[in-house]
Parts: structure tokens; C-alpha cells; sequence
């Protein structure tokens, strides 16, 4: 995000949400893209018609998408480039471009400069801060919240966090992440308005689906409560489409 120049060729290693916005960003900059992803599809929290349409929208805007491609080695090239060699059910093949960008997990900062481990707060196996359902760490009365107890990175997930943390440290109570919805997405353009399903259709599959449930901190004492405002510019934008064909990809 720092980049003084535009890429020839970025070569990104990762198929998830972080990849492909970068992805389609730098194409459409136009720089030539090329994604590396070691599973069968991208996005692989997602269904698969998501995916698939997902890939299909990368690839019309010129984007290179290589599954089930494991990457081996990377070595310097001619011109101050790189060379990436990648693992295909075909065998192995070498790409060559201008810069590299992992997008294949995040990595705790709880190294430096006070470890948690130094107060007795227990990490996991990969250096994330354990915590339990009510957000309190291994340490009775230390709570911790967001990217560092490996919690889904998201706003929402962050904001139930943040919920949480404050109804037990303040209101005494017992609020948990049992019962969280976390939601996956990635942002494209354009949207994927003819993938996923509508909410009868969910509903009518039994899938767990939560619409219009306003988060308690929104309604104000003696203010008419009116639903969740996203829910209702939802349903202006579906009414102010033409194309009966389009379904919300979003519930």
C-alpha cells in the first residue's frame, strides 16, 4: 500500500478476500495480475457458486487465477524481477514478474515489546492470545478482543467483540461468542448480484440466516424503532432494479 510505482506483473499467493482485493485493484491500475491459490477454488469459506462466479469476474477483467497451485521456491531473476515456481496438477511451471505479494495468513504481534506469555496469558500454537467464549484470557479478569485471539478479521466480528467485552467488564454479565454469526465476503466489481440465493430460498433450505436485527446500542430511549437501516436500503436498491435476474448475494 506504500508502492511509489506501479507493478509490471504482481504475482499474489492467496485466493482469499485479501488477495483478490488487491487483485483487482492493481488491474485495474493496470498492472498484469497473477493469482496463486493452493486450493481447488478461491474463497473456499464461501459456497462454491460463489467462488466460481467470483473467478469468473477475475478473470474477465484480465486477471491470471492458478488453483490447486502450490507454490515451491522464488529466486531472483533478470532485470531485478523474480521467478516463482508453482506446483500444478499439470506439473511444475515458472513465472516471472515484477513484485510478490503474500496474502496467506497473518502472523500475532504478540513477540515484542512486552509478550503476553511474560504476564501468564497462555498463547496457541500459532502465537494467538487464547481466549474463552466471554473474551477473557487464561488470566482471570484480562480480556482480550480482535485480530490477535485469531478472530475472524472482520468489522462486524469486531464490533460483537467490542459488544461483548463491554456487557461483561461494565455490566457485569455473561455475553458470549457462542452464538455469533461471522460473516465472510469480499468486495468485487461489480457486485455478484446473480450468485447465492434469495432469503426465501435460504429459509426454505433451513439455512441459519439473521435479517433486520438491529444491534441494541442503536435505539435510542423515547426514538421509534425502525428496523435496521441496512436492511431497508437493501430492500430501495432491489426495488430500483430493472433486471428481474438479480438476487441479493449478501443474506
Amino acid at each position: 500500500m506504500e508502492l511509489d510505482q506501479l507493478p509490471e506483473h504482481l504475482i499474489i499467493l492467496g485466493g482469499g478476500y485479501i488477495g483478490l482485493e488487491f487483485g483487482q485493484m492493481f488491474r485495474r491500475f493496470g498492472s498484469e495480475v497473477t493469482i496463486i491459490q493452493r486450493g481447488a477454488r478461491l474463497l473456499k469459506s464461501e459456497d462454491e457458486d460463489v467462488s466460481d462466479e467470483v473467478a469468473a469476474v477475475l478473470r474477465d477483467d484480465g486477471i491470471t487465477v492458478l488453483t490447486s497451485s502450490t507454490p515451491v521456491r522464488v529466486e531472483p531473476a533478470a532485470g531485478a524481477r523474480l521467478r516463482l515456481t508453482v506446483r500444478t496438477e499439470d506439473g511444475e511451471r515458472q513465472l516471472e514478474g515484477s513484485h510478490l505479494l503474500s496474502a496467506i495468513g497473518r502472523i500475532p504481534n504478540t513477540e515484542a515489546p512486552h509478550p503476553p506469555e511474560a504476564a501468564g496469558i497462555r498463547l496457541d500454537d500459532h502465537g494467538f492470545i487464547g481466549v474463552d467464549e466471554y473474551l477473557e484470557t487464561s488470566v482471570p479478569g484480562v480480556y482480550a478482543m480482535g485480530d490477535v485471539t485469531g478472530a475472524p478479521a472482520f468489522t462486524h466480528s469486531s464490533y460483537d467483540d467490542y459488544r461483548i467485552l463491554h456487557a461483561n467488564l461494565i455490566r457485569h454479565q455473561k455475553a458470549s461468542t457462542r452464538d455469533r454469526i461471522v460473516p465472510y465476503t469480499v468486495f468485487i466489481d461489480p457486485q455478484l448480484g446473480r450468485a447465492g440465493m434469495t432469503e426465501r430460498e435460504a429459509r426454505a433450505q433451513g439455512r441459519a440466516i439473521r435479517v433486520g436485527q438491529a444491534p441494541d446500542e442503536r435505539r435510542r430511549p423515547g426514538h421509534r424503532d425502525r428496523g435496521d437501516p441496512w436492511l431497508h436500503e437493501g430492500r430501495r436498491r432491489r426495488r430500483q432494479r430493472t433486471d428481474p435476474g438479480l438476487r441479493g448475494a449478501g443474506q
